[in-house]
């Protein structure tokens, strides 16, 4: 399975706590990641991954600044009528999560801050011990290979 979604589908046959339980948030969870996996080209192009370096106030194109918009007008209003608690869009850690985890981190990278709520929601991604492999991995990577792009 090579495909994000099929691969997060997959994992969720077997933990299907993964989705909301409530079939209307799982409905609008679904939808968000699947807009978040089909969306975005301009903060993709202009803000490419990089984990290890900072790149403050770079790539703020005027697509990227809708892009970042519309992100935040999603995760506010997940987190705004989240009722499961929990600092994740629908309470605890989910697909729709993992979804948005390469964006917490070129929010990161590139200085994107946004309300408190958004940044709380990003400091929960960096308590997870995922995404703090994830940037142990990325040094090391860059380490080995150097810059992938440089501005």
């Amino acid at each position: 399975i090579w495909e994000s979604l099929a691969i997060c589908e997959t994992i969720a046959d077997a933990h299907p706590e993964l989705w909301p339980a409530d079939p209307l948030q799982r409905a609008k969870a679904r939808s968000i990641a699947c807009e978040m996996h089909a969306s975005f080209t301009g903060l993709r192009t202009m803000m490419p991954m990089d984990m290890v370096n900072e790149y403050k106030g770079a790539g703020r194109a005027i697509n990227v600044r809708a892009d970042v918009a519309r992100i935040h007008s999603l995760w506010e209003e997940c987190l705004a009528t989240n009722t499961n608690g929990g600092p994740f869009l629908f309470g605890a850690f989910g697909v729709v999560d993992a979804m948005f985890a390469p964006v917490v981190s070129r929010f990161k990278t590139y200085d994107v801050t946004g309300s408190d709520a958004i940044n709380e929601y990003c400091a929960a991604f960096w308590e997870l011990d995922a995404m703090k492999d994830w940037l142990k991995d990325a040094k090391v990577e860059f380490e080995t290979t150097g810059p992938l792009v440089e501005f």
